[in-house]
This record gives C-alpha cells, structure tokens and sequence, in this order.
C-alpha cells in the first residue's frame, strides 16, 4: 500500500496512493473562517489527523464537502459548505476550514463571478467604468469577502493583464504616506509594475494603464473598468 502523498506544486492538488489506486483532490480554504467552528453535526470525526490524512478522509466519505481542521489534529467532516453568516458559529484559535474545489467554484459562480481553474482564484471584470470610490463599494456589495483586484505577484500581474483587454482598470491599492501604497487590510504593499515617473505625487489610487501595460497612480475621480476578486476562496498549500 502506498501511503506517499505527492504535491503537485503548480496546481495545488493532492495525490494519494491507496491500494494502487491513486485519488487527485482538490480543496481551498476560506481565510474568513480561520478561528471559527461549526457546532452542527459532523459526519466524521478523526483525531490525530494531519492535514492530508483530514481531507483524504473527506474524499472517500459519501456527501462530504467541507472539513474543520483544529490546531490539535481534530479533523470534523461536514455535509454542507459553511461561511461566515452561518448561525451557530464559534471561535475556536487554530482552526482552519477546508471546502472541496467543486463546491468552491459553485460558490464564486453563484455571485456571477468568473473561476480561473490555472490559479484557483474568482473574479469578476466589471466594463462599465467607475470612479475609484465606487468599484470599490461595488466589490463589496458582490460578496463581504470581495475586493478589488490584489496585484501581488508575477502571476496575478500577467493574469491582470489578460483579462483587462484593452481598458485601463482601477486595482487594489491607496495611498497611506509619500510612496508608500496599503493593501484593504492595511498591509504595506512592495509588489508593482510602475510606468516612468510613478508613482506621481498626486494620486491616492491604483490603475494599470491599458497601453504601456503598467501601473500608475490615480486620483480616483475618473471612471475607469475594475476587477473584483473573491477573497474568501483561496488555495490550499499543507
């Protein structure tokens, strides 16, 4: 019996030998629900589970489709996907929430979102332009987990691009002081792409330009297409 679990790094997937047999998986976890339990029923319990041992479980279990793993290897099975206006609810420090790839795409589906199955990330091109200010409150209003688009990456910079077309869109990004430029959490962001002379002094705001293909500061008060991401769905790394 082969018990060698195998990590496919680019696409994030899981593969288990069992019996010869050999079971590719997918699952996200939802960073909103970090910390957080459910005190439904479970459908199966599995103490001193790693990560793998957990979701493995959830794959060959009949109707499961989302796990909570606690920071003392307790793995819960669930029937249904839960989120973060669920009753019944609790905290619990440690515990991070795993839902099965099929139910993470039927759930960016579900708010009119696009699925990237290369980069397991949803989102939404939005071609009817807005001021800065409101592409933003336009995200959020799609899902409490949506922002705009995070450019944080090589990746998502030429993923960006991709879908842009041929259109200047706003991205996630304000001013806090000088050059310095915060993420919606406040987080220093260190990742751009910036076209000669940026970032200029008088623009609060982020937009990739639609003809050098570059970032540039914007004071937000001209309306422009935007990309809305859910970040409640990310991917899995363990």
């Amino acid at each position: 019996m082969c018990l060698l679990a195998l990590t496919v790094i680019f696409s994030f997937s899981k593969a288990i030998c069992i019996s010869n047999n050999v079971e590719f998986f997918i699952f996200k976890t939802f960073p909103s629900m970090d910390g957080k339990i459910a005190m439904q029923p479970a459908i199966f319990y599995l103490n001193h589970s790693s990560p793998v041992q957990c979701l493995r479980r959830c794959t060959t279990t009949h109707g499961c489709v989302s796990v909570f793993l606690s920071a003392g290897s307790v793995c819960q099975g669930h029937l249904q996907v839960f989120e973060t206006t669920t009753p019944f609810l609790f905290s619990k420090p440690g515990v991070v929430y795993y839902v099965s790839k099929d139910h993470a795409e039927m759930s960016c589906e579900t708010i009119g979102y696009a699925w990237n199955s290369a980069l397991y990330i949803c989102y939404k091109l939005y071609t009817e332009p807005k001021i800065a200010t409101k592409a933003k409150d336009q995200c959020t209003n799609d899902h409490p987990e949506s922002r705009l688009l995070l450019v944080d990456s090589d990746a998502i910079f030429d993923f960006h691009l991709t879908i842009m077309e041929t259109m200047t869109v706003y991205i996630q990004g304000t001013r806090s002081n000088g050059s310095t430029f915060v993420d919606d959490d406040g987080q220093t962001m260190t990742y751009f792409r910036w076209d000669d002379g940026e970032p200029y002094v008088d623009g609060n705001y982020l937009r990739t330009d639609d003809v050098t293909l570059l970032q540039e500061t914007s004071e937000g008060t001209y309306p422009y297409h935007y990309i809305c991401r859910h970040y409640g769905i990310s991917p899995v790394v363990i």
